[in-house]
């Protein structure tokens, strides 16, 4: 991540899976600088259901592309979404929070092992460090 953000610089996204809410994401975006934040924020603080809504044109205009997978009415995949503002509205809520968070620089990216469980042979080896410990204790 960079602290300087020149014209046109486009930035690799990734949010790690919540089972059962969503699945992982990779994306390519464009950070939103100050002047564009601060235009959402007040449009996003008249409380009501259009000042949620502020956010879904951000994230469109900002989302380069992305891999989110778009299913039909039968939950058939029928290939990749494309980035819009009617599609974002239809994303698990958290998702589009975690987007926009993420494109409007209050969250860093997930790294790919986020939610990824330990191995049987990590949570093994812990079991028995704390065995050890209590052990001397």
């Amino acid at each position: 991540m960079r602290s300087h953000i020149a014209d046109g610089y486009t930035e690799s996204g990734y949010i790690a899976e919540k089972p059962g809410i969503y699945e992982a994401v990779r994306f390519k975006y464009r950070r939103m600088l100050h002047p564009s934040l601060a235009k959402v924020r007040d449009k996003m603080n008249v409380g009501s259901y259009e000042g949620a809504k502020a956010i879904y044109p951000e994230i469109a205009s900002r989302v380069i592309e992305w891999d989110i997978k778009e299913y039909d009415k039968d939950g058939k995949e029928v290939g990749t979404l494309k980035v819009g503002v009617n599609e974002i509205a239809h994303l698990a809520t958290q998702l589009v929070e975690k987007l926009f968070n993420i494109i409007a620089g209050y969250l860093p990216n997930d790294t790919e092992d986020a939610g990824k469980s330990d191995s049987k042979d990590e949570i093994d080896a812990l079991v028995e460090s704390t065995t050890e410990t209590d052990a001397k204790n």
